[in-house]
């Protein structure tokens, strides 16, 4: 990733979660913020890695840094990260969000357990 006058690289598996704001996305690690100047679909392309999925219009997640979902009464859905950021799951999301990533083997997170299945999902 371009910082300043020089290219940072970073490791996909590092990348806890990108967020959108306009023309730019912002890449969060455990140690850094990266800014780039690109759309979220552009950049989302660009990594096609399986273990990071969008949850909402501006905001993507890797899954294996995922402690828990958490369900409202009214239907809708948080991801709770390992830093205790949370993020709305997008109520069109919902669903493939299950059948993709939460419900798949990669759903588990770096401590060896599925989030999904301490919620009560099946896995596989």
């Amino acid at each position: 990733m371009k910082q300043g006058n020089s290219e940072v690289l970073v490791a996909i598996p590092d990348i806890k979660y990108i967020q959108s704001s306009g023309s730019y996305v912002d890449i969060f690690t455990d140690t850094k913020k990266f800014v780039q100047r690109t759309s979220m679909s552009d950049f989302l392309a660009q990594l096609n890695h399986p273990e990071i999925i969008r949850v909402h219009r501006s905001t993507a997640i890797n899954i294996n840094f995922i402690q828990r979902l958490i369900h409202s009464e009214y239907g809708e859905i948080d991801v709770e990260m390992e830093d205790g950021n949370r993020f709305r799951v997008r109520r069109t999301d919902v669903l493939s969000c299950r059948r993709d990533g939460f419900r798949h083997q990669r759903c588990h997170n770096r401590s060896g357990s599925c989030a999904t299945t301490r919620l009560g999902y099946r896995t596989g």
